[in-house]
């Protein structure tokens, strides 16, 4: 068997700075990241290594922008990670000043493309036709149905015609504290939102309505077995 060699995608902000610290001598460096957030930097010279979402606003916007670690960005496993990529390049694009250089490093193809030209309808478009095609968000809705396995199978057979494509799941839920605890996932188009939450909503209140009789015949009103969540995106998020 052969193996194949790492290679490294990403190395920190840190890293990172040193080595800019290296490359030019007495320049100020200047790191923001979730440990040493940053709203704003003063507008003198300074290079600024900032994480994604964490970068300070600069009066009068930046010199130059440089993006850095694209590839890594775009490894990550999840339905949203193109959307979510191009979101960080155009947001920190943005805090350039008018006719500010950026560089996209690392990154070719199409998305490199659409940064160039700042065609971002391109990409958008394709990941639309590509969600319409599986009956992902946004071209559907989605409803997320957490309980019992029972509680579950019995709310989804509620909705009848309302579902879009087939049910995905149910599949255990490993992570959660009640044992035995399942999740499935169904989509549904807009025209039918007010239909799914009225039937949704009516099958948790009845489950949490019910009461159940503990030993020396009290009855008490019995925990909820349906949790659910509308437009739900954390199972289409990175995994």
């Amino acid at each position: 068997m052969r193996w194949g060699k790492l290679k490294p995608v990403g190395q920190g902000a840190q890293r990172t700075a040193d080595e800019l610290g290296r490359a030019f001598p007495g320049t100020r460096i200047v790191v923001a990241d979730g440990s040493r957030p940053l709203d704003e930097v003063p507008a003198r010279p300074a290079v600024v290594v900032a994480t994604r979402g964490a970068e300070p606003s600069v009066p009068g916007g930046y010199a130059c922008v440089l993006l850095l670690d694209g590839e890594r960005l775009l490894a990550r496993e999840g339905l949203r990670v193109q959307e979510d990529v191009l979101r960080f390049w155009t947001n920190a694009a943005a805090k350039g000043a008018p006719g500010a250089e950026v560089y996209l490093v690392g990154i070719g193809g199409k998305l490199a493309t659409a940064m160039a030209l700042w065609r971002l309808d391109g990409p958008a478009h394709d990941e639309l036709v590509d969600r319409r095609a599986l009956h992902f968000p946004p071209a559907v809705r989605v409803a997320t149905l957490t309980g019992t396995d029972e509680a579950v199978t019995a709310a989804v057979e509620a909705l009848g015609d309302a579902v879009v494509g087939a049910v995905l799941g149910p599949v255990p839920v490993p992570e959660d504290p009640v044992p035995g605890t399942v999740r499935a996932i169904v989509r549904f188009a807009y025209a039918h939102g007010a239909e799914v939450a009225a039937t949704l909503k009516a099958e948790v209140i009845r489950r949490s309505s019910t009461r159940r009789v503990l030993p020396g015949g009290n009855r008490r009103r019995a925990a909820p077995t349906l949790r659910v969540r509308l437009d739900d995106a954390e199972p289409f998020t990175e995994v």
